[in-house]
């Protein structure tokens, strides 16, 4: 689920991130209620940064992948399943 939640926040952010990232956060809650809203959060962050200073397909790629081991390795931290 947190692939696609990168993904679609990929999608949105060029018409969100720049305006409010917010708003993006506010979607993706909505799309996405069973998410942990730290996950989101992280993810909002990452995406509005990337979408800001501009993107190619392997920058998002890269995103995805740094995103991902970044969840994993805070679940470990926690004790999260």
């Amino acid at each position: 689920m947190n692939a696609e939640i990168i993904n679609t926040a990929l999608r949105l952010s060029p018409t969100c991130a720049n305006v409010d990232s917010e708003l993006l956060f506010s979607l993706l809650l909505s799309k996405f209620p069973n998410a942990r809203l730290s996950v989101i959060r992280l993810i909002v962050a990452r995406v509005c940064a990337l979408a800001r200073k501009g993107h190619d397909k392997l920058d998002r790629e890269m995103l995805i992948e740094s995103v991902l081991a970044e969840i994993k390795a805070f679940r470990v931290r926690i004790g999260a399943p």
